[in-house]
């Protein structure tokens, strides 16, 4: 499922969540592009990758709590 991402999300999925990166910023740094590029691909690849591994079926459906009297 990984090597189908984007080579772009791959390197910050790589960068940031598997070689550990300390932060957004140097991720950015190491791919060459924004902070705010590298947190919104970082992200997506990741729902991407858990979408594809995973299926659309282990989503949940409900993200948040309603209470009625």
């Amino acid at each position: 499922c990984f090597h189908e991402l984007d080579e772009t999300d791959q390197k910050i999925l790589e960068i940031y969540y598997i070689d550990g990166a300390k932060s957004w910023e140097w991720t950015a740094k190491m791919v060459n592009a924004s902070t705010s590029f590298c947190f919104k691909h970082g992200k997506g690849a990741l729902q991407e990758l858990a979408n594809r591994y995973f299926g659309l079926r282990a989503m949940p459906i409900q993200t948040r709590f309603v209470f009625i009297d």
